[in-house]
C-alpha cells in the first residue's frame, strides 16, 4: 500500500502526432540536400560573349549531367559533400573543355569555336527549327506546332513559336509568340521579353476569345542555385459569347503574374504557370516540357478561364 506506483507510460497523444510528422516532412528535403552540393553558372561564346544554350555539362567520368537553358545558364547537383568537382564542358562546333569548380560556386564557361570545324554559315550549333503535333484533348484534337530559332539565321536571340488547333468544324485555338532578344541586365538581374497572341473558338464551352500580351521575366542570377524565373505580363483582350444565353461580352486591358522553372538533372522538366485577370475573370495558363533525347521533346499544356477548358499533349522535333 505504502509503496510507490509505476508512473504509466505517456503515449503520444494524436493531436500531437500531426506537428511532429509535419516537422519530419519539412526536415527530408533539408537532410536530402545537405548530401548534395551545387554548381551553377552561365556558358557563353567567348569571342561574342552571347549565351550558349544546349551544352553539355557533366560530372567527370559520370552521367550525371545538365544542358544549358536558352540565357546560357545551368545548375548541377552534384552527389556527395567533396570541395570541388570537375565538369566536362561541350558542344558542337566548340573546343571541349573541362574545369575544377568549388562547391556550391557560380562559374562563367567561356567557349572557344573549335578551329577542325568549318566556319561557316552551315556550321551546326544551335537548332535551326522545331516541328510537331499537337492535340487539344477537348475542343480541337488536330494541330502542328512549329518553331523557328532566330540565332541560326540572324545570330540573334529572336525565336518566333506557333501553333494552331482545330476540330475541322467551328472550333479551333491559334497561338503565336516572338521571344525577343534579351534587355542588358542589371547587376545580378536578367531579363527576358515575350510577346504572346492568342485566338480561339470552342461551341461548347461558348466562347471565342482572342488576346494580346507582352511578358518580362525576371532571374537573379548568378547567386541563384536553382533557374527560376518570374513573370510579370500586361495586355489586352477580348471575351465574347457565342450562343444568346449569354450576351455579355468583355473586353479591356490585364495584367498577370507566374513563374518559370527548370528541374536539374535527372529530372530536366520544364514547368510554366501563369494567372492572368482579366477586367471580369481570371486566366489560367500552364505547360509542362521535357527532351527525350536531343531532339524530342513532350509536352503538356493546360489554358482555362471562365467555362473554356483545355488540355494538349505535343510532340515535337529540333533539327540542327
Amino acid at each position: 500500500m505504502g509503496g510507490a506506483r509505476a508512473s504509466p507510460e505517456c503515449p503520444l497523444r494524436p493531436h500531437m502526432k500531426l506537428p511532429l510528422l509535419l516537422g519530419l516532412l519539412l526536415l527530408a528535403p533539408w537532410l536530402a540536400t545537405a548530401q548534395t552540393i551545387t554548381v551553377s553558372g552561365q556558358v557563353i561564346d567567348a569571342k561574342s560573349n552571347q549565351a550558349l544554350p544546349g551544352v553539355t555539362i557533366l560530372q567527370l567520368n559520370t552521367s550525371n549531367g545538365a544542358s544549358s537553358n536558352l540565357d546560357g545558364s545551368f545548375s548541377l547537383i552534384v552527389p556527395g559533400q567533396s570541395d570541388s568537382v570537375t565538369i566536362s564542358v561541350s558542344a558542337i562546333g566548340y573546343v571541349k573543355q573541362q574545369r575544377r569548380v568549388a562547391a556550391g560556386s557560380t562559374a562563367m564557361l567561356k567557349m572557344e569555336s573549335d578551329p577542325r570545324t568549318i566556319d561557316s554559315d552551315d556550321m551546326i550549333v544551335y537548332y535551326r527549327y522545331k516541328v510537331g503535333l499537337t492535340s487539344g484533348l477537348r475542343y480541337a484534337p488536330y494541330g502542328l506546332y512549329a518553331q523557328v530559332f532566330g540565332q541560326r539565321f540572324i545570330h540573334k536571340p529572336l525565336n518566333i513559336l506557333g501553333s494552331y488547333h482545330t476540330n475541322f468544324k467551328r472550333n479551333y485555338a491559334a497561338t503565336a509568340s516572338v521571344n525577343l532578344p534579351a534587355l542588358p541586365k542589371l547587376g545580378r538581374l536578367h531579363f527576358s521579353e515575350q510577346l504572346d497572341y492568342q485566338h480561339l473558338r470552342a461551341e461548347a464551352a461558348n466562347a471565342q476569345f482572342s488576346s494580346y500580351s507582352a511578358t518580362l521575366g525576371l532571374t537573379l542570377y548568378p547567386k541563384a542555385t536553382s533557374q527560376s524565373e518570374l513573370l510579370l505580363s500586361a495586355g489586352y483582350a477580348r471575351y465574347q459569347p457565342l450562343h444568346p444565353t449569354e450576351t455579355t461580352t468583355s473586353a479591356g486591358y490585364g495584367y498577370g503574374l507566374g513563374f518559370r522553372y527548370s528541374l536539374p538533372y535527372p529530372f530536366e522538366v520544364n514547368l510554366q504557370a501563369q494567372a492572368t485577370r482579366w477586367p471580369t475573370y481570371w486566366q489560367y495558363q500552364g505547360s509542362l516540357s521535357r527532351f527525350i533525347g536531343n531532339q524530342l521533346q513532350l509536352g503538356v499544356a493546360a489554358n482555362q478561364f471562365r467555362n473554356y477548358t483545355e488540355v494538349s499533349v505535343s510532340l515535337s522535333r529540333s533539327f540542327f
